[in-house]
């Protein structure tokens, strides 16, 4: 899957902040739109902290709400 594909998929539930530190790391808060719930992914590239964010989300729609 393409990275816009992931990043798209992303934005329909997240709003994101994507930063790069003076180091090079790169890191991606996601905050939930209904829950404001934040998450952060640091990574050495853009690509793999979009990875780990949408690997995310695929566990998150896997998990059963309590609170729907």
């Amino acid at each position: 899957m393409r990275n816009s594909t992931k990043l798209k998929t992303l934005l329909l539930k997240y709003t994101i902040l994507l930063d790069i530190t003076q180091e090079g790391m790169f890191k991606l808060i996601l905050t939930d739109k209904q829950t404001g719930k934040e998450e952060l992914f640091e990574g050495e590239s853009y690509g793999k902290v979009l990875s780990k964010a949408y690997s995310y989300l695929l566990k998150e729609l896997k998990t059963p709400s309590y609170y729907a």
